[in-house]
């Protein structure tokens, strides 16, 4: 991956670090991340349920550590790796058994690069059938890791937990297209040698396949009704 396309394309040229300040969150080309040494095809497939499983912190009440490894970058963590690891924090925080993630609401504040990263949860309801609980959640010095320290807010997911009970209404969500099977689908067409996507463990560990030739969502073609 070059580092000059990934500039290019995600970086701001602020040039307000000098040296290279590694807590930067802002994209300048200053701070971006160097290319990574590892090739995808030498990354360990990820686990999703072992990858994103919070560890309490000693000492600090509601303060949980986790390590998004090398498999869920993309060219920072994928999102859904760090959102996964917040609600599983925020389960962990409220500890009730009876109550089941009913919604969330995530706000992605800054980049968060694969390693580690630390998360707190401030129980914000204790109802006695639902519950809400926010979750800040930020990446780490991989350096030195302090899961102790302050805490930032890289990541923000507000989680609503309910219990669950027979009841007369009905909540009918968006309905799927009618898609082939992903076997009769086409297989992507290969990737230019210059993309700034080649190279990337998530690429390598998850499969793509188009229903078919062209996106064209709007309201002519819904994306589901």
């Amino acid at each position: 991956m070059p580092t000059s396309r990934l500039r290019l394309n995600f970086a701001i040229d602020c040039r307000s670090c000098q040296p290279r300040d590694s807590s930067c969150r802002s994209f300048c080309s200053n701070c971006v991340p160097p290319p990574h040494e590892v090739t995808p095809v030498s990354v360990q497939p990820g686990d999703i349920l072992r990858d994103t499983e919070p560890t309490p912190v000693d000492g600090v009440v509601g303060r949980f550590s986790a390590v998004i490894p090398e498999a869920w970058r993309i060219f920072y963590a994928f999102g859904g790796a760090t959102m996964a690891t917040a609600l599983r924090v925020a389960e962990a925080a409220l500890e009730r058994e009876d109550l089941h993630l009913v919604s969330s609401e995530a706000m992605f504040c800054q980049a968060i690069p694969v390693g580690p990263v630390a998360a707190s949860a401030e129980i914000v309801r204790r109802g006695r059938t639902a519950a809400q609980v926010l979750v800040r959640l930020w990446a780490l010095d991989p350096e030195s890791p302090d899961p102790a320290g302050p805490e930032r807010s890289d990541l923000m997911v507000m989680c609503v937990f309910g219990l669950s009970e027979k009841s007369p209404f009905e909540f009918v969500g968006a309905i799927a297209p009618d898609v082939p099977d992903p076997q009769d689908c086409p297989q992507p067409a290969p990737r230019p040698a210059d993309s700034p996507f080649n190279n990337i463990p998530y690429h390598e560990q998850t499969e793509f396949r188009f229903s078919n030739s062209t996106i064209k969502w709007n309201e002519e073609f819904p994306a589901a009704e």
